[in-house]
Order: C-alpha cells, then structure tokens, then sequence
C-alpha cells in the first residue's frame, strides 16, 4: 500500500499510481540504467489512455554524489529525496516521477501558495518531547489490533478516512502486520487522534537490507482541533516504531511522509515541523538544484 512498495518492476497501486522499488543501489556509475528503465516504464504509460494507474513513481536508494548527478540530467523528474541514516549515512530514498500527460497537473497560483506555507514553517522551533506526549494531555496512547470492538472500530473508521489510506479498508490496514495505527483516547474513551504508519523493508543489491517508514497520516476529530493533537498523535507513533526497533534490534533508516498541501491543513504541517520533521522542499541547495529551471520546486509533487 505504500506509495512506492517494494516491488520491482513497477505494479498499480490504490492511488492510481504505478509505483516501484528499484532493486539495486545506484552510485555514479549506476545511473544511466536506472534512467534507461525509468524511461521505459515511463514510455509504457504514456502510450497508454490516460485514467488508472497514470502516474509513475520509482524510488532509489542513491548515493549522495548519484542524487547530484541525476538531478542535473533529468531536473524535471527528480521530486523528493529522503536522507537514510543507521549505517547508511550519504545516501537518500529517491523519488522519482511522471505522469500522464492527461493528468492534471498543479496551478502554478496553488504552487505559490503552498511555496508560501512551506516557507512560514521556517519560523517554527522543535517542541521538547516532554510536552508531546500524550500522558501529558491526559490522552492514552493505543495501537490498533484485529481484535478492537466495534465502538472503537467505527470511531477509528471515521478518522481513517482522513489519511492517505482513507479508501482502504480499516479492517485490511490493521490485519497487516507491517502496519501501525497509533491512537488516543481521552478520559472519556473517545477516539481524538490517530496517526498511521506503513514499514517497507527490502534487500537493496550491493548495498543490504533498508527499512523505512512511511507514515500515512495523522487525524483529528474536528470538535478537537487546536489543540496540538496531530502533533501528540504523531509524536507517539514515532516512539512506538522507536520502542519496537530497539526491542527487536531492527533498524529503521529513516521515517518520511507524504503531505497533501491541497487536502492538508496548515496546522497538521506545522505539528509536524514541530515534532523535528524536516522537509524535503529546503533540501534543493544540498543536491545543486535551481527550482528557477523547474516547474514545481523540489519536494512539492506536481501530480499527487
């Protein structure tokens, strides 16, 4: 369900995307393969009718110097790239893009305005932890098992549908064991806020085994907003991954989310700046890419 999986070649996905995990690490001398696969899967669905599966997303995991080098030969596909750490400093989980050329596409007015938003989290300091915790609002932190009674269930449902997976069944997220919803209740048993979490893990050739976590969305209910909630929510789930990679001595290389600045609010994107999230729009300097020669700026997804 994540938005790349971990399959190769590229398969259709929920979110009528076709999307892939290339299977081997790209260095310098990688990279024309890489472009050349990339570039015939591309060709495939742009021969095709526009409608399902009519964007194609590949990530990579590269080498810092490969992130440079490829961002400089095809500056219009690179979208987003996401540092590794746990071993694997110098490299980054890439994502690279197209779509159809009948899929619509961003308003270069609705980019301006989400450059805007972006750039206001500039502003924006990293919260102690001490005060994200739910225990600290009263709230108790839960995680989403198959066996949760229905009360529960249709409150999580109602949530749910909220996030990126809002049109997957609740029932199918929780019965994968590589997922993870996080939720809080307060004192009342009332479900405030969830935050969901998807764990891919695959064998890179000629580099070993990456874990990541995609995180899939955090959730409010309405009669609760303001009050820092996304950012409790989200909070908890990290420590949760946190808790379960140290008992298990598994590494994670690295947690990312995909943000919908159109569907999104202002507040869920602050909490997660708050929270230490950084985002990848202010990472165009690192890899010498000039948003002037793009359409859409490094780390806003022009076909979501």
């Amino acid at each position: 369900m994540s938005s790349i999986g971990s399959q190769w070649p590229p398969v259709p996905t929920f979110d009528s995307r076709l999307a892939g995990l290339y299977p081997k690490y790209v260095e310098p001398r990688g990279i024309n393969d890489l472009i050349s696969d990339f570039r015939d899967y591309n060709f495939g669905m742009q021969l095709r009718n526009s409608g399902p599966n009519s964007r194609l997303v590949v990530g990579a995991v590269m080498s810092n110097n490969a992130t440079e080098q490829i961002a400089e030969i095809m500056p219009s596909y690179i979208e987003a790239a996401v540092p590794l750490t746990g071993g694997y400093e110098d490299n980054n989980l890439v994502f690279i893009g197209s779509a159809h050329t009948g899929r619509n596409s961003l308003h270069p007015d609705l980019i301006e305005n989400y450059q805007e938003n972006i750039e206001a989290t500039k502003k924006i300091q990293p919260i102690s932890p001490v005060i994200t915790t739910a225990e600290s609002h009263n709230l108790i932190p839960h995680i989403a098992k198959p066996d949760i009674d229905d009360q529960a269930f249709e409150q999580l449902e109602q949530l749910q549908r909220f996030t990126k997976f809002g049109k997957i069944s609740l029932s199918s997220i929780i019965r994968k064991s590589n997922n993870a919803i996080m939720y809080l209740t307060d004192e009342e048993r009332n479900i405030v806020a969830l935050a969901g979490a998807e764990c891919l893990s695959a064998n890179i050739k000629d580099l070993g085994r990456v874990n990541v976590i995609e995180f899939t969305g955090t959730a409010v209910r309405h009669d609760y907003a303001n009050k820092g909630y996304h950012r409790i929510a989200s909070s908890s789930l990290i420590k949760y991954i946190k808790d379960r990679s140290s008992k298990y001595d598994a590494r994670v290389h690295a947690i990312y989310s995909e943000y919908s600045l159109e569907s999104g609010s202002q507040e869920a994107l602050e909490a997660n700046v708050e929270n230490g999230w950084q985002l990848s729009y202010f990472d165009n300097t690192k890899f010498n890419i000039d948003n002037n020669k793009r359409s859409t700026p490094f780390g806003i997804l022009p076909h979501h």
